[in-house]
Order: structure tokens, then C-alpha cells, then sequence
């Protein structure tokens, strides 16, 4: 018989309307931690294990499970159902994640991430009581819940107003874009030379160096160019994000130290010395208003693609590296030639 290894996973909803009832009766609220929740999970179908080294008596027998751990497929759902079937009525959880006590409705736990909830409720007595319960019966961390499995969570009891976020982890997990131009580097042909890094999660994760086709005729041509390169690389990876779960919820901002071409991609107007311009490159302008992109000013020294379109001083390209969180070299120096 195939046996069930899932666990149920309550929405985002819950604990935002939990808090909006907090709010509106001025509840107490606290947030707890469950120390090795999957411990406590009961497992119904035979499972065994080999001796943990430590312990091996040298028979070649093998440990019978009476309870899950971590690691276990059936731990989550284990887990859960106890949490669920406690036999403490004070601690009996019902409807779907509403704790009672006595009959009387005082909190609503969060089992998304399995091991964490919130409780709210009238009495800072009552409250205290079931924790002291919860605690005998599972082994609990309690505190305030300023941040709750990654939704932060500002209160102000005084004005009777609470308000929820995430800038933390999106701004952690928020693509960030550089572009820059180096007008008319090449002292042969007179090209420009683009380059752009992109960046996620702290690191660098995609970048470009390499000199345009076409000759431009100002900083700004050259600039706004690059940014369009830029723009399609930014597109490419939001795609690739969204396919891995972790879709961009905000525009990306794309960073360049030239006024003029940032202004250009919001407003698109001719001028007599930028009506020329090729209109495969005002492909930026379209995508900044679809919000799939932010271009914004940044100065030349904050600019970490510096270092992809013109030579530069070991201090300054020290600067640029350090910029993008690359400070340590975890490769070192062996096999390096001197």
C-alpha cells in the first residue's frame, strides 16, 4: 500500500488575516519555535537504519524506527499529524491550525514552514498558559515576531496599526543590473566598449565585455546603447528566475553613470543629436514601462562595470571587485605563474 508522505501547507492568508484580528482587538501576540519538531513525529510503516558508528556493537543487526528524523520523507507529514492529534486539550489544534484553550478561540498557528507559528490572544495570562503547555508537550522557543519565517513584521500597539514585509528578502534576492560605456575607447576605429554584470544574491552571476558594431557619436548614444544590451541580458535571467521559483516581483534596477542616456530611456523625445539613433536600441524605453526594468543614475565612482570597458589602477579596480562582493579569493595562489 503506497503510503502518504505529504504535509499540508497553510497560505500566507492565514497569518495576514491572524494579524489583522490581532490588530483590531489588541491582542497579545507572540511567536514560538518548535526545537526538533520532525523528532517528535511517529512513524506507522517499518523502517530501519544501520547502527550509527558511534554505537555499532559489531552484530550486523539494524535500528528499528519508533519515531522520524530529519531527512526522512515521511518527517514532514509525521510531524504534522502530530502536531495535530495532540492528547493535551489544552493543546488540541483544530480547524485547520486554531488552537483552543477551554473552548474559547485565542490563536491561529502557521504550519508553512512546518516548525513555526504565532500566537495571539486576549490575556497575557492565558497566553503565558499555553505557552508553559506547549513547552511541556513539544519544547518550545518563544519572542516577539518581528520576523516571522521571513515576513517582517512591524507593530505599533499605540496607534493600533500593524504593517507586513518582505524589503529584506527581496531586496537579497533582487537582480541588480550595471551597464557602462567607455565613448570611443578604441583609438583605431574609434568603437566603444560596453559591459555589463549582473548580480544576484550578493554575487556577480552573468557579465559582458565587448566593443559595439556601430560608432557612436556622444557619451550618451554610447551609454544608452549599452544599457539596451544590458536590458536583454536582464530579461534572459528574470526568465531563467522565474523557471527556478524565484520570480522578480519588482522591476530591476539598472544602474549607469551617464544622466543623459538614463533620462533618454524615460523620456522619448528627438533631439538633434540622438533622433538617429537606431530604433532596435529604444527596445529599453518598452521595457522600463512594462516594469521590467528601473534605470536609475549612479555616480562614476559607485560604478562596478568600470572595470569591463577601460583599463584602471589596482586600488580603483580593487574597488570595482569589492563593489560585487568578490573580496575573497578562494582559489589562492597555487599554480599561479610569477
Amino acid at each position: 500500500m503506497e503510503r502518504s508522505v505529504n504535509t499540508k501547507l497553510d497560505l500566507w492568508q492565514k497569518v495576514r488575516t491572524l494579524l489583522a484580528i490581532a490588530v483590531d482587538e489588541d491582542l497579545e501576540i507572540l511567536q514560538f519555535d518548535v526545537k526538533t519538531a520532525f523528532l517528535h513525529g511517529k512513524i506507522d510503516e517499518l523502517i530501519f537504519m544501520e547502527q550509527p558508528s558511534c554505537f555499532n556493537d559489531g552484530s550486523g543487526r539494524v535500528c528499528k524506527l519508533q519515531r522520524a528524523l530529519y531527512g526522512l520523507k515521511q518527517a514532514p507529514r509525521a510531524w504534522n499529524k502530530r502536531a495535530t492529534g495532540s492528547k493535551n486539550k489544552k493543546v488540541s489544534v483544530v480547524n485547520g491550525g486554531s488552537v483552543c484553550i477551554g473552548g474559547s478561540y485565542t490563536a491561529c498557528t502557521s504550519r508553512l514552514y512546518v516548525d513555526d507559528g504565532l500566537l495571539c490572544c486576549w490575556s497575557l495570562t492565558v497566553l503565558k498558559e499555553l505557552v508553559k503547555e506547549l513547552d511541556a508537550e513539544f519544547e518550545i522557543t518563544i519572542g516577539d515576531p518581528s520576523n516571522f519565517v521571513g515576513l517582517e513584521i512591524y507593530r505599533d500597539r499605540s496607534k493600533r496599526s500593524i504593517a507586513i514585509g518582505q524589503k529584506n528578502y527581496i531586496k537579497r534576492h533582487q537582480l541588480i543590473a550595471v551597464c557602462d560605456s567607455d565613448w570611443a575607447g578604441d583609438a583605431d576605429n574609434r568603437r566603444s566598449t560596453v559591459g555589463y554584470i549582473m548580480t544576484f544574491c550578493n554575487g556577480p552571476v552573468a557579465w559582458s565585455s565587448r566593443v559595439q558594431k556601430t560608432i557612436t557619436l556622444s557619451t550618451v548614444e554610447a551609454e544608452y546603447m549599452a544599457l539596451t544590451e544590458g536590458v536583454k541580458e536582464v530579461k534572459w535571467i528574470r526568465q531563467l528566475l522565474m523557471d527556478l521559483g524565484r520570480n522578480q516581483v519588482t522591476p530591476t534596477l539598472l544602474f549607469s553613470d551617464n544622466q543623459g542616456a538614463a533620462f533618454l530611456t524615460k523620456n522619448p523625445q528627438h533631439h538633434r543629436r540622438t533622433k538617429h539613433i537606431d530604433t532596435r536600441y529604444h527596445f529599453i524605453r518598452n521595457e522600463q514601462e512594462q516594469g521590467v526594468v528601473s534605470v536609475e543614475y549612479t555616480p562614476s565612482d559607485k560604478q562596478p562595470a568600470d572595470m569591463l570597458t577601460k583599463s584602471l589602477s589596482g586600488p580603483r579596480h580593487l574597488k570595482c571587485r569589492q563593489m560585487l562582493g568578490m573580496n575573497v579569493d578562494p582559489i589562492g595562489s597555487e599554480g599561479v605563474l610569477k
